[in-house]
This record gives C-alpha cells, sequence and structure tokens, in this order.
C-alpha cells in the first residue's frame, strides 16, 4: 500500500514535475513577485489598470479591483503575452486563486466576455506555444476549463473540441499529468 502511494507521489508531483519544497519556493517567488507592468510592452499601456491587482490580497479585494474597472480584465488578458515568465505566472495565480476562493468571480469574465473580450485566444496563445512553462499550462488550462464550464454559451462546440484535443494528445499537450486526467492511461 505504502509502495503505491509512494509511487503515485512520484508520478504526479505537484507543479509540472517539482518536489513540494519546490512548489513552496515558487509560491514564496510569486508572492514576492512585483510585476513591472510599465517595462513590459504587452502592458504598458494598461499599466494603471494592472498596478493595483495584488497576490497576497483578499479576494474581495481583488474582484474589487476587476469591479471598479471593467477593462481591467481585458488588460489581464493583453498581459498574458508578456515575455515574462514570473509576471505571467503571476497573473494566472491571481487568476485561479480569484475563480477558486469566490465562484461569484465567474461573473467579472462573462462580463468580459459580453464585450467580446479575447479571452480564449489569450488562454489558447499560452497554450499553444511551442515551449511553455508546465506552471503556466497548468493554471492556463485549469482557468480557460473552469471559465469555459461556467459560461459555456459564449463558447463554440469547436473551441472546447480544440482546447480538450491540445490537452490530452500526447506528446503535445503543454500541461503537467498532474493537470490533465487521461482514464485511458491510468
Amino acid at each position: 500500500m505504502a509502495e503505491d502511494a509512494a509511487t503515485l507521489m512520484q508520478k504526479y508531483k505537484y507543479a509540472g514535475g517539482v518536489s513540494s519544497a519546490e512548489s513552496a519556493q515558487l509560491q514564496h517567488d510569486l508572492a514576492a513577485h512585483k510585476p513591472q507592468w510599465d517595462n513590459y510592452k504587452a502592458t504598458k499601456d494598461n499599466a494603471a489598470k494592472l498596478m493595483p491587482i495584488e497576490l497576497t490580497a483578499p479576494v474581495a479585494q481583488v474582484k474589487a479591483v476587476f469591479a471598479d474597472n471593467e477593462s481591467t480584465t481585458k488588460a489581464c488578458m493583453e498581459a498574458l503575452s508578456c515575455d515574462d515568465t514570473m509576471t505571467v505566472r503571476w497573473l494566472l495565480t491571481v487568476l485561479y486563486n480569484l475563480l477558486r476562493e469566490d465562484s461569484s468571480c465567474h461573473t467579472i469574465f462573462e462580463e468580459a466576455l459580453k464585450k467580446q473580450v479575447a479571452v480564449y485566444k489569450s488562454f489558447m496563445s499560452l497554450l499553444s506555444q511551442q515551449s511553455v512553462d508546465c506552471y503556466i499550462a497548468d493554471k492556463a488550462a485549469w482557468i480557460l476549463s473552469d471559465i469555459i464550464g461556467n459560461t459555456s454559451r459564449f463558447f463554440k462546440e469547436e473551441e472546447v473540441t480544440e482546447l480538450v484535443s491540445l490537452l490530452t494528445t500526447r506528446p503535445r499537450s503543454p500541461c503537467s499529468d498532474w493537470a490533465v486526467w487521461r482514464p485511458w492511461q491510468t
């Protein structure tokens, strides 16, 4: 029994193949990171909208930032194309925490989708990169599938099929085994 658990833990290391100590270090590094929105080409024009977002702030405070300025969501989608890996990780962690901790935050994305914000395109661009960081891929896949599941009327069947195909096709899938359940491999 203990051998089976050890085998499973080895097979499904957290965060794309890193140990729990490495994962804890990453979470510490993310909490300490402060994106320099003014310095990135992808975010320079929207820096003022992104600066109030804080990773370690309570969800209600982060949600209020989005509620106070509806274009913050669009700015976040554009920021996902930033070329700084730690900043993209940081932003995805903010969005992930927001959706996991308060299901009413789906309305943030619903409102953005009503305004034709390129939510699907932004996440798929990340997931389709040739050598995407595994942490980024896992978080982006979770967030996009969560948004699709909670606001499905805004997505075409072809988009859902494209996402599922990308995530489940090996070796092309950018995600860790931890992030994507493949029942035919268990």
